[in-house]
């Protein structure tokens, strides 16, 4: 049953998606219209490419939007003041850093994107298959994710150093 409705939630909550290969302002823009428990999937309209893109949620990502409170009047499921979606999601980003830095939070600093980079590395060394990645991201070519691929340690008896299927598919 998700909480209750808040007038202010100062805590930005868009860090789960860029961990599962999003884009940041893919995520700032999300609205609850786009998001199908249901099917436990998320439907991205403005990206980078112009095209829409469609994920499937993990069970605890679905689990962080469901719990979400939402805001009478807005259908942005990342809110903040009243109901108004993030704008600049990099600066907030970079704040929240600086704030646990701070409080002594032993970490090294990175941005919001470099979740997205995690995700496709993460994903490379899962085994998922080398055409299916740049789709999920949303990359114009292959090549791109390729990039990835250096940074996936090898592993003894795989052609590309990795576990990775790389026929077409």
């Amino acid at each position: 049953m998700p909480r209750p409705v808040r007038q202010h939630d100062p805590v930005p909550r868009p860090i789960r998606l860029p961990a599962e290969g999003c884009r940041q302002e893919e995520v700032a823009g999300l609205t609850w219209k786009l998001v199908n428990r249901k099917a436990e999937t998320v439907t991205f309209l403005k990206t980078k490419t112009s095209r829409l893109r469609t994920i499937r949620l993990d069970p605890d990502t679905l689990t962080m939007l469901t719990a979400l409170p939402h805001f009478l009047g807005s259908d942005a499921v990342f809110w903040h003041g009243k109901g108004a979606r993030y704008l600049n999601v990099s600066s907030r980003f970079r704040e929240m850093v600086r704030s646990a830095q701070r409080v002594g939070t032993p970490f090294r600093p990175f941005r919001c994107h470099d979740l997205r980079h995690g995700f496709a590395i993460r994903s490379l060394q899962n085994g998922w298959d080398i055409y299916a990645l740049p789709k999920h991201l949303r990359h114009s070519s292959v090549r791109t994710t390729e990039i990835y691929l250096g940074y996936v340690p090898a592993r003894a008896g795989t052609k590309t150093g990795t576990s990775i299927t790389v026929s077409p598919g």
